[in-house]
């Protein structure tokens, strides 16, 4: 998902604002959640992985 949409954002489709950015994050966490990913594990990779 955060690899999409960092494709996204540098192929300019998209232009990822701060409140996008906010709902891409919680998207990330609520997945995360489902897959039992520790919040802080979670907030460490998407922190990690998104380029917007």
């Amino acid at each position: 998902m955060i690899l999409r949409l960092n494709d996204l954002d540098d192929a300019e489709v998209l232009f990822m604002d701060t409140i996008r950015r906010d709902d891409a994050g919680d998207v990330f966490a609520d997945l995360a959640q489902m897959a039992r990913v520790p919040s802080d594990v979670a907030d460490r990779w998407f922190d990690q992985w998104r380029e917007f």
